[in-house]
């Protein structure tokens, strides 16, 4: 395994396990890169979801030629406030060590992008949000891999206050950012290197018969900043990195 740029091309995110007959169909149909789902837990093969990326699934999608980008799903919302937490640095660190221990259980190359998903926090005001994601981002990036963030709806409230994208765009260590399907508020400067489109079922035409996977498709692109960078000839991270075979 090794970490290589995401192809910009078409991509996909999905909860649901794929085994080697899902992996073959999806690339016949022109996906390039899977994004799929670490757990809130240290044992990377004992979370909520029960639908987590493990070494044999992983193995599986680099076998049949896809690229596979790591996302932390976790909603403090649904789980962790039903746990006395909140958003915060504390939480954020915890968080941030649980993705970078799952993903180095993976065998995740150093390099490669960790995306922490951040959404439906509606009870957190935006400072803790910043915090929350400072603290999530240098612990990755402490662990020798990159931090991505996944900017989804619910960021704050009237009573909280809502998260801006020029708070969102001024975090440290984060280097690319994807935009979900929901009304997100807007990245100055940098822009959006991944954009999802809404949650569609797949039926795949498989050795075995027709076969269902639910997903959100994605595309993958050059952000504002790498354009420009590249256009003054300048070195810029706008690209992610994903896992390769």
């Amino acid at each position: 395994m090794r970490a290589s740029n995401a192809p910009r091309a078409l991509a996909l995110d999905t909860v649901q396990i794929m085994d080697a007959e899902l992996a073959a169909a999806v690339y016949a149909v022109g996906v390039r890169t899977v994004f799929r789902y670490l757990d809130r837990v240290k044992d990377v093969t004992k979370g909520r979801l029960r639908a987590n990326l493990t070494p044999c699934e992983l193995d599986v999608l680099l076998d049949a030629g896809l690229r596979v980008s790591p996302v932390q799903y976790y909603s403090t919302r649904y789980e962790s406030q039903a746990k006395g937490k909140r958003l915060s640095a504390d939480y954020g660190e915890e968080m941030g060590q649980v993705a970078s221990a799952n993903a180095l259980s993976l065998g995740v190359p150093q390099g490669v992008t960790l995306w922490r998903d951040l959404e439906d926090v509606p009870d957190a005001t935006p400072e803790q949000v910043v915090a929350d994601c400072k603290a999530w981002g240098k612990s990755v990036v402490s662990h020798g891999f990159e931090a991505g963030l996944y900017v989804g709806a619910g960021l704050g409230s009237q009573e909280t206050g809502y998260v801006r994208g020029e708070q969102l765009y001024g975090l440290p260590y984060y280097r690319s950012y994807w935009r979900a399907a929901s009304v997100v508020p807007e990245l100055p400067t940098r822009g959006w290197c991944v954009t999802q489109g809404s949650e569609q079922t797949m039926r795949l035409k498989c050795e075995s018969g027709e076969r269902e996977l639910h997903v959100d498709f994605d595309m993958i692109a050059l952000d504002h900043r790498y354009q420009s960078d590249r256009h003054r000839g300048d070195e810029s991270p706008g690209r992610f990195l994903a896992i390769s075979a």
